[in-house]
């Protein structure tokens, strides 16, 4: 109502009554700045077009005044960075890197103890490399998947479960039943593992790498967070950092899943 007001007050009769003007707008005397400075077009629900005019003052309470967080200019601009300079970019450092990479390469394919190689390229994952040696560690991790059979991945518990990780991580089809060696027949793990922490912390690192419905993986990471929480290592790493009921950060989210 107060809008169909200002209008009538501001417009020719003709508009706001419904007629067509017998002038074009256009040619009406241009209003003063200090009653109105613009119209404003609305759409009715009747279909119609009604025209209003809208004052300065109101004009300026529409606009909103942002504030300004007056940020310091940056120092690392364009020039300053282009004159940064790294001294390991020389060729003699390329060369090194080169030389170096080249050794890995032949370590990975000349290896034949299939631990010693899996020890390797999880190596080579946790400091970051695996992109410098795609292509050899899928090669490598083809062969071990291969050979299926190997005492050593039977009879250790470090050995299946980081055979079991890094193949699960490259995408590979391993089945949970190759924890069943360790296992005892009230379809636990055995209690003597506990023992054994390095296994323990491969096997917990393992089992972050199940499938939904293996009940097995799950059963391994229960059994290893409850006993890596029970060890108690005076001095050690996990007792200083272990609490009450959980372990460190370190071995609660392991770097592969993270």
């Amino acid at each position: 109502m107060a809008i169909e007001a200002l209008s009538k007050s501001c417009l020719p009769s003709s508009i706001h009554c419904g007629r067509r003007p017998s002038v074009p707008l256009s040619k009406h005397p241009r209003p003063s700045s200090s009653s109105f400075s613009s119209f404003a077009a609305v759409a009715t629900t009747e279909g119609n077009m009604r025209i209003s005019c809208m004052n300065s003052n109101t004009k300026e309470q529409l606009l909103v005044d942002r504030r300004s967080a007056n940020y310091m200019p940056s120092v690392w601009d364009y020039n300053f960075v282009k004159s940064l300079s790294a001294d390991y970019a020389e060729e003699r450092y390329m060369e090194r890197v080169q030389r170096m990479k080249e050794e890995v390469k032949c370590t990975l394919e000349k290896e034949n103890n299939l631990l010693a190689k899996l020890e390797f390229i999880d190596a080579i994952q946790r400091l970051g490399l695996q992109y410098h040696f795609d292509n050899e560690i899928k090669t490598a991790l083809q062969v071990i998947q291969n050979d299926s059979y190997d005492a050593r991945f039977s009879n250790d518990l470090h050995s299946t479960a980081l055979r079991f990780r890094l193949l699960r991580q490259h995408g590979y089809d391993v089945s949970q039943d190759v924890f069943e060696s360790f296992m005892d027949k009230m379809s636990g793990f055995k209690v003597s593992l506990v023992e054994d922490v390095k296994g323990l912390l491969s096997l917990y690192e393992a089992s972050f790498h199940g499938l939904e419905g293996e009940s097995l993986v799950d059963e391994a990471k229960a059994f290893t967070c409850k006993h890596l929480n029970l060890l108690n290592l005076e001095g050690g790493i996990i007792s200083s950092c272990m609490g009450k009921n959980k372990p460190c950060l370190g071995i609660a989210y392991p770097l592969e899943t993270q």
